[in-house]
């Protein structure tokens, strides 16, 4: 289906308009704002452009619970207004050509679960202010431009099964605090370069959910710490190109699930 977004005002009583996978195109209208009972409204997947029409969205206020624009030709930076969408529980930004910081006012969502901004090129520091989002399961943050460091507070984030960061410009050591994700089952922190310090040994005793751990092209190094193998349900490691030391820990041997092992060391020239 082609063509654009027409009279949308007139639909003041839909719920949900799912229009992903078409080639519509242009601008979203302000108009959105008009359809106060609008609960999800997915455009994913198709050639709209222009920015993101933040202050129409935001008046939805309470009732947005899902907003996909994924995968689309969006400018421009995210919409602090974005916050105002205080019950939205999924926000798929991702694949479009995004700049600027992450806004921290995205905190205001409390009830969000599922955050998707990949394949942009947002920059700037994680916000500090999103380890509030208490219901928070998945966080897809990779392929930006995103600097500094991991913050500590994402620690408190008791929920969130995965977490992908990989492709970044990401530096500094890995929180101690991050231990305490007990239900965490994917973690990609690979190719941010600059990730560095040792890994830590409370991450062996603490994420025993983890499934899926790539902290390749970084620049850890010390021993693989043993406490690593008592993750007995992981599947994947990479800990390729690093600079790690010391022996392999013969226990990974024993480690029944794992399928897939990387790790190549960087070379010193």
């Amino acid at each position: 289906m082609q063509g654009t977004l027409k009279n949308v005002e007139m639909l003041k009583q839909v719920k949900v308009i799912s229009l992903g996978g078409n080639e519509l195109s242009g601008s979203v209208p302000d108009s959105i704002s008009k359809l106060s009972s609008l609960q999800e409204l997915d455009l994913g997947a198709n050639m709209f452009s222009g920015t993101i029409p933040g202050e129409a969205l935001s008046v939805l206020g309470k009732a947005l619970l899902h907003l996909s624009l994924y995968g689309n030709n969006f400018t421009g930076s995210m919409p602090t207004s974005l916050g105002d969408l205080v019950n939205l529980k999924r926000l798929y930004l991702d694949s479009n050509e995004l700049t600027g910081s992450l806004p921290r006012e995205l905190e205001r969502c409390a009830l969000l679960e599922d955050l998707r901004l990949r394949d942009n090129a947002l920059m700037g520091n994680l916000p500090e202010q999103y380890g509030m989002l208490e219901n928070l399961r998945v966080l897809y943050l990779d392929s930006n431009e995103l600097t500094g460091k991991l913050p500590q507070m994402f620690g408190a984030l008791h929920h969130l099964e995965e977490i992908s960061l990989y492709d970044n410009y990401l530096s500094g050591p890995l929180p101690q605090e991050w231990a305490a994700l007990r239900n965490l089952k994917l973690l990609y922190l690979g190719g941010n370069g600059d990730l560095s310090g040792t890994l830590p040994v409370s991450w062996g005793t603490g994420l025993k959910s983890l499934q899926h751990l790539d902290l390749s092209n970084n620049n850890m190094h010390g021993p693989i710490p043993l406490d690593l193998t008592f993750l007995w349900d992981l599947e994947t490691l990479r800990l390729r190109y690093n600079r790690f030391s010391g022996t392999i820990p013969s226990e990974l041997g024993s480690m029944g699930k794992l399928k897939e092992l990387t790790l190549e060391v960087r070379s010193a020239f």
